[in-house]
């Protein structure tokens, strides 16, 4: 049975309301297409603004990243994230409230990585390859080499 134009328009305003009330203030952003490459939307997703750390981390973080050959940004459970290839390697996102860094950095880099300050385990990482790094704080410029090392690992 078809779905009416009217009909679909209403249920995604109904969601978009619904969600809005229980994720708090959101902004919605269009992604790049994968495929093309071309910068054409593909998709819209919403990516949720956190804490004032936030928009700083991620306009840093994105000029970092996208400064790079070949990357992408896509957004992943609603989180900017930055690919090599078809590999993540950076991820904007938020634990226990507050704004913060995901990298892939490789098991054998982790260890001296998480006993720098501001970095801590990955949660979720049953591989142990991953860390965070808290976004109040950064230095921008030095982490930029953070950055470009665990892209290279990612090519």
């Amino acid at each position: 049975m078809p779905i009416f134009p009217h009909l679909l328009s209403a249920l995604r305003a109904s969601l978009r309301e619904l969600c809005g009330k229980f994720l708090g203030p959101t902004s919605v952003r269009a992604t790049a297409c994968e495929a093309g490459g071309d910068g054409a939307p593909w998709r819209m997703a919403r990516v949720r603004e956190r804490d004032e750390d936030w928009a700083p981390a991620l306009e840093a973080l994105r000029a970092i990243c996208l400064a790079l050959p070949g990357v992408i940004e896509t957004v992943s459970y609603g989180n900017p994230t930055f690919k090599a290839g078809r590999k993540t390697f950076a991820v904007l996102d938020a634990y226990q409230g507050s704004t913060c860094v995901w990298l892939a950095c490789g098991a054998e880099r982790r260890p001296a990585l998480l006993e720098a300050e501001g970095f801590f385990a990955a949660p979720y990482d049953r591989n142990q390859t991953a860390v965070c790094r808290r976004a109040a704080g950064i230095a921008w410029p030095t982490f930029a080499d953070l950055v470009r090392e665990v892209y290279a690992r990612a090519l």
